[in-house]
């Protein structure tokens, strides 16, 4: 799903334009296998592990579906993200592998 928009409420885009398509919830594990996201909670830096497939973007939003990061341009399948200028809290992640969306939920301490 290619939903992404630049607004201040981009999870709410997300979530209202994939909701018939390749979006993957936060509780379902079984179509979303193939990424680890650790530690959670979180301090200062997150690792994605997508297990062999390239991730084209991250965004993380806070739980009022603002976009607060976005990361792009990765070449590795493993990722080391920069959380540490977050304010303490619960966060979404969106994780775009080219393939399908991911949406996850992550501590930051």
């Amino acid at each position: 799903c290619n939903a992404i928009s630049d607004t201040k409420f981009g999870l709410i885009k997300i979530l209202k334009e994939c909701a018939d398509s390749s979006l993957v919830s936060v509780n379902d594990n079984q179509s979303n296998n193939f990424i680890s996201l650790y530690p959670n909670p979180v301090q200062n830096y997150m690792y994605i592990n997508a297990n062999g497939d390239n991730i084209e973007d991250i965004i993380i939003f806070n739980m009022l579906g603002l976009k607060i990061k976005k990361v792009s341009n990765f070449n590795d399948a493993q990722l080391k993200i920069d959380v540490s200028d977050l304010s303490a809290g619960s966060y979404f992640i969106s994780i775009n592998n080219g393939k399908q969306r991911i949406l996850r939920y992550f501590i930051k301490q």
